[in-house]
């Protein structure tokens, strides 16, 4: 139902980034032709979560951004809990981590967007981060699901609130889902939006960010 423009920013990295000559930045202020309908940006999707027994996650923020989001990731990829293509997929809200990647424009803008990742991890801008080192099962899931993902956001008007409902609803199913057993160590029930918060100050923590 919409055009769909695949786009391999560069310049996301210091010194250039959040700056006018971000690739992304550049893309949106100087190169787009015409309004932009949403925005799916991909950042660390190559490698294993690096935390024992969270390997096959994927983390999804953006979705606050639009309530039609919500529809898009319940039926693209979360539809019958726990995963049925090979990886695990958890919302948050994006202020959680903030804006790191090139879907920063984006919501500056107030343009609906989803920003997907699988977090950093040890070989992190390090010369250790090699292609035998990927996962290339996740990606090909990853794929898989930004597809239906793509497919559904084309499909679907989004008329807003921007960032105005509630998405603890589906952030605590799919985090009970793909984390469970680790709130179940820390004795985090996952029943609200406080719970949801400290395991997101949780995971940030092991994972360095």
């Amino acid at each position: 139902e919409r055009d769909v423009l695949i786009a391999l920013f560069d310049a996301e990295e210091p010194p250039y980034y959040l700056t006018p000559v971000m690739g992304s930045i550049r893309f949106y202020e100087r190169q787009a032709t015409g309004p932009v309908h949403a925005a799916l940006i991909l950042d660390l999707v190559g490698h294993e979560v690096p935390i024992p027994g969270l390997e096959d996650v994927t983390f999804v923020t953006g979705m606050e951004s639009d309530p039609g989001l919500e529809e898009v990731m319940r039926e693209a990829v979360i539809r019958g809990l726990p995963p049925s293509d090979g990886v695990r997929w958890v919302t948050a809200l994006n202020r959680y981590v903030g804006d790191v990647s090139d879907h920063h424009v984006f919501r500056r803008e107030r343009v609906p967007y989803l920003f997907l990742s699988c977090g950093r991890w040890e070989h992190y801008h390090r010369a250790s981060d090699t292609p035998e080192r990927l996962a290339y099962g996740k990606m090909s899931a990853i794929a898989d699901g930004l597809e239906r993902m793509t497919r559904s956001v084309a499909e679907r008007p989004l008329h807003g609130p921007w960032e105005g409902y509630d998405t603890a609803p589906t952030d605590l199913a799919t985090m009970r889902a793909a984390l469970g057993d680790l709130a179940d160590r820390m004795d985090l029930p996952l029943d609200d939006r406080g719970d949801i918060e400290r395991m997101a100050g949780l995971l940030m923590h092991r994972m360095g960010l």
